[in-house]
C-alpha cells in the first residue's frame, strides 16, 4: 500500500497562518486509468489498473450538466470495458471511476457526431 505524508497547511481570515501535524494519505487509489479513443463517436475503451484490495468499483458518466448518462461495474483491478457511446449526444463528458466512497480518478472526454 502506498503511504505519504503531506503537511497540512491552514488559512484561516485575518489571523497568522498555522501548520498542523502531517496527515496520512493511506487510503488513495493508485489508479492507471486510460480512455480511449477521445474524442469518441459510437464507444469508447476504458482500460484499467487499480492497485487495492478491493474488486468492485463503478464508472459514472456525467454529462455537461451534470446529469449521470452511464452508471457500469468494472470487475477485479485490471481489465478493458466497452461503452456504448450511440445514445450520447455531441459535446462534453466527465466519468468518475469509485469504489464505494472512494473515488480513484476522474477524467474528461468528447463525442462528436
Amino acid at each position: 500500500m502506498n503511504t505519504d505524508y503531506h503537511p497540512v497547511i491552514l488559512f484561516e481570515e485575518n489571523t497568522e497562518k498555522s501548520l498542523k501535524p502531517s496527515v496520512k494519505l493511506s487510503s488513495l487509489v493508485k489508479a492507471d486509468i486510460i480512455l480511449s479513443p477521445n474524442p469518441a463517436k459510437d464507444y469508447i475503451t476504458l482500460s484499467y489498473d487499480l492497485e487495492s484490495r478491493k474488486t468492485e468499483y463503478t464508472i459514472r458518466i456525467y454529462d455537461n450538466k451534470g446529469i449521470n448518462v452511464y452508471s457500469g461495474n468494472l470487475k477485479g483491478n485490471r481489465g478493458i470495458q466497452n461503452i456504448d457511446t450511440r445514445g450520447f449526444s455531441s459535446g462534453a463528458y466527465v466519468y468518475n471511476v469509485e469504489n464505494g466512497n472512494e473515488r480513484c480518478k476522474s477524467g474528461k472526454f468528447i463525442i462528436v457526431r
